[in-house]
């Protein structure tokens, strides 16, 4: 199930991450798409800031609490 509660949170990496030859460094910061469950784990697919996008674990990023506004729907009138 896709779980888009948090989508367009800012988030940080907390540690080096590398996904097919993208590396994130530390501190590096991005977009939170959504996330899943997947065989008994949390993932979240993070838009980093440079448009490379892949999943990481809870653990390997901070939740910023600011929202982007490119990721916000505007249901107003």
């Amino acid at each position: 199930m896709i779980d888009t509660k948090r989508r367009g949170i800012r988030c940080r990496a907390k540690k080096m991450i590398r996904d097919h030859g993208v590396t994130i460094e530390p501190d590096n910061q991005g977009t939170i798409v959504y996330e899943i469950e997947d065989l008994g784990r949390r993932l979240i697919l993070v838009e980093w800031d440079g448009d490379s996008s892949f999943y990481v674990f809870p653990g390997e990023i901070e939740i910023r609490g600011t929202r982007d506004s490119r990721h916000e729907t505007n249901n107003g009138p």
